[in-house]
């Protein structure tokens, strides 16, 4: 990307200045939940978690804490792969090729072949994609035009083809910092130019649109937070906290405005996750809370205190909580 195309000011947007529905409280409607443990992995942290949902199974992503690599775990069976050297951040599931993919801060993505025999998972690396300059901290994919976007803490944006597992074409961006990816097809936006848009998040509060064909930016907006979790809800929307207010704030990226601002707890969030094929947020709190809310209906589901660090979380097709720790996965049902 040029430099004269890295930055739009013209439609740098503060959006404290956007009019937004009034705040809205929680309605707190909290249920009975029973811990257990789930999967013990003694010297592992949990990372990552995700599920295939043809064969409902589970995969987990974890570090080991003596050396630091990264290895894939099937919940079925209690075989340790060791897929990378460093910390996988996130897996995701390629449904048209039946395919793990794995990112790493070593700088590589992995693609394994799945195979389900007795009900096990037989996982087999059949490809591995290189082209990072530093640790990869984010990836997205388009399982019908079968491409794979990843970013990390360089200036560099890939994407790759998933069928050939090479790479298509590198975006620069002007910024240094952790990056989030978000795909948005030509449907998504409405476009008559059927433009194809990637959305990128910096940890220094920029959002921008970028088109891959030109390499262009179309928007670049300043969110006015520090630090902390934002999600991609959708294709149109994202969600964040305020740094001062610690309110939820849900923007329209194709808008450009402020849809909805959500009344929150007085402590930031570290960690949000977006329930699948849901309106529901998990949110876990630095005072060692977990909240899961419906962002549409406005009313938190359920609040659990936990007592241990938590990595990362997940909610199966069933309901079913899984937390991520040190040397154990903890079940909410």
């Amino acid at each position: 990307m040029d430099k004269k195309d890295s930055v739009n000011t013209e439609n740098i947007i503060n959006i404290k200045e956007n009019k937004y529905p009034l705040k809205v409280k929680y309605k707190n409607y909290f249920h009975l939940v029973e811990k257990s443990i789930f999967l013990e992995h003694k010297n592992f942290t949990c990372t990552h978690i995700i599920q295939d949902f043809d064969s409902s199974n589970l995969y987990l992503a974890l570090k080991n804490n003596s050396t630091g690599e990264g290895y894939l775990l099937s919940n079925n069976d209690n075989l340790y792969i060791n897929a990378h050297s460093q910390t996988i951040p996130k897996l995701l599931i390629y449904y048209s090729n039946k395919y793990l993919i794995s990112c790493s801060y070593d700088k590589s993505i992995k693609i394994w072949e799945i195979s389900i025999n007795d009900k096990k998972s037989n996982i087999k690396c059949i490809s591995q994609l290189k082209g990072h300059k530093g640790r990869i901290y984010d990836m997205d994919l388009n399982n019908d035009k079968k491409i794979l976007i990843s970013c990390g803490m360089y200036k560099n944006i890939l994407i790759w083809d998933l069928q050939k597992f090479n790479l298509i074409k590198e975006i620069r961006v002007s910024y240094v910092y952790n990056l989030m990816i978000k795909y948005l097809s030509p449907s998504d936006t409405n476009d008559n130019n059927s433009k194809e848009l990637i959305v990128i998040y910096s940890n220094n509060s920029h959002l921008n649109i970028v088109d891959i064909n030109t390499n262009k930016n179309i928007d670049n907006f300043n969110l006015c937070k520090k630090d902390g979790a934002i999600l991609f809800l959708n294709d149109k929307e994202c969600i964040y906290q305020d740094s001062k207010s610690f309110n939820l704030i849900v923007f329209n990226f194709i808008e450009k405005k402020i849809v909805d601002e959500l009344v929150g707890e007085d402590s930031p969030i570290i960690l949000m996750y977006k329930i699948d094929n849901g309106d529901k947020i998990i949110s876990f709190y630095s005072e060692n809370n977990i909240r899961i809310w419906n962002y549409i209906k406005k009313f938190c589901e359920l609040n659990i205190k936990i007592d241990f660090s938590l990595h990362c979380f997940y909610i199966d097709k069933k309901g079913k909580l899984y937390c991520g720790s040190l040397d154990r996965t903890f079940l909410y049902n």
